[in-house]
């Protein structure tokens, strides 16, 4: 195994009301008003894609492929129900008033492998708070978060 391997334990999901300046590293990093948002269960895969565009010429007869639209994805992250928990408050207001929200996901450090990405910054707008329960598990839930932008994968050196 490689030594700059790591688990997703220590991963933690931030969320902020307060916009960055700028889209950008350093305006993302001058935000201080990043609240944890509590009990999250796990990060799903999230990045963007481009949708793809065919054309066929006659001639030929062999399909071209192009990037048509791109869309920055989405995510669906589960997590137990919590509604004293901060962040969540955050996650439902977001979801009332329809505005964006600055989020931060810190990933674990690797204490062996420097110029990693460790942080990932985005602005998106929550589209979705559920919650379930099971006989056999805690009150869950999930938020469903669209992003308006690729994430920025801010290094540690």
């Amino acid at each position: 195994m490689a030594d700059n391997l790591t688990t997703g334990i220590g991963t933690i999901l931030f969320v902020s009301a307060t916009l960055p300046a700028t889209l950008t590293e350093a305006g993302f990093t001058a935000v201080t008003t990043w609240v944890e948002v509590g009990e999250i269960t796990e990060i799903p895969e999230y990045g963007g894609s481009s949708e793809v565009v065919t054309h066929t010429p006659l001639k030929t007869g062999v399909q071209e492929k192009f990037h048509g639209p791109s869309n920055a994805g989405s995510l669906q992250i589960p997590m137990a129900y919590d509604p004293s928990d901060a962040g969540q408050i955050i996650l439902k207001a977001a979801k009332a008033d329809k505005k964006q929200r600055a989020f931060k996901i810190e990933y674990p450090k690797v204490d062996t492998a420097a110029d990693e990405p460790r942080k990932d910054y985005f602005v998106g707008k929550v589209f979705g708070v559920t919650r379930s329960a099971t006989t056999n598990g805690v009150v869950s839930g999930t938020v469903t978060v669209g992003l308006d932008m690729e994430p920025i994968e801010v290094l540690e050196t």
